[in-house]
């Protein structure tokens, strides 16, 4: 099971990137979560990624200067996104050879997690809505044709609705980092919806296998399902 839609993953796709930090493990217990080093910023620039019918895709990511997403370049298939944000709102532009292709207007919460999203492309009008409880936890996912309900444990959601409480696994020697598997909405809209506190290595049938770097970024990142594996490769710039 995946998140996204069939036709949203082929509009939208764009290969994950991040914005990453050092870590450093403490080696003495396995349960210890990841000590962070705050001196150094390091920003995904480059992603690259091979789908599961193995077709290369490269994405060049830009910065404004709040360090929020404001241009995702993709070279493979001359189309950009861009990204205004005013107050409480993102709006999305996606541009392709011919043009304007779809208009995305985000609204977040109080917590700057996705309230809602109106998609317009293709005469098409799509609309997202998110239900969050007071934690500021995603409890529904109304994406109109279909919805998805999370059950959450200790800051983590751990199962969907009509899917048992640990098909949700993390890794919980790890915090979640920028780049994880629930981060990819960042890569959509700018903001994410799913907040969680450990680094997600099972979604539902999808296993989710992470490499790291010396000082704990993540390099590549691989998504195994039924239908096949897609990986994600990691270029930073830090400062």
């Amino acid at each position: 099971m995946k998140r996204q839609s069939p036709l949203l993953f082929v509009l939208l796709l764009v290969a994950s990137c991040a914005v990453f930090i050092s870590c450093k493990k403490n080696s003495n217990s396995k349960n210890t979560i990841t000590s962070i080093d705050t001196s150094i910023q390091c920003h995904i620039t480059t992603v690259e990624s091979v789908d599961i019918i193995n077709t290369k895709y490269k994405n060049y990511i830009v910065y404004d200067g709040a360090y929020r997403i404001s241009a995702i370049i993709d070279s493979s298939r001359h189309q950009r996104s861009d990204f205004i944000y005013s107050g409480n709102k993102i709006f999305r532009t996606l541009t392709v050879d011919t043009g304007v292709f779809e208009i995305d207007t985000i609204t977040l919460n109080s917590a700057s997690l996705v309230d809602s999203v109106v998609m317009h492309y293709l005469g098409y009008t799509g609309y997202f809505s998110m239900n969050y409880d007071a934690n500021n936890q995603l409890i529904n996912e109304d994406m109109g044709f279909s919805s998805i309900g999370y059950i959450w444990k200790d800051g983590n959601p751990i199962g969907t609705t009509g899917s048992s409480t640990d098909s949700i696994k993390y890794d919980f020697s790890k915090k979640a980092m920028d780049g994880d598997y629930f981060w990819l909405d960042n890569l959509k809209w700018g903001a994410r919806s799913i907040k969680n506190s450990n680094l997600v290595t099972q979604f539902i049938n999808s296993s989710i296998k992470y490499d790291f770097d010396s000082s704990g970024k993540i390099t590549s990142m691989v998504i195994l399902d039924y239908s096949g594996a897609t990986s994600y490769s990691y270029t930073y710039t830090c400062k």
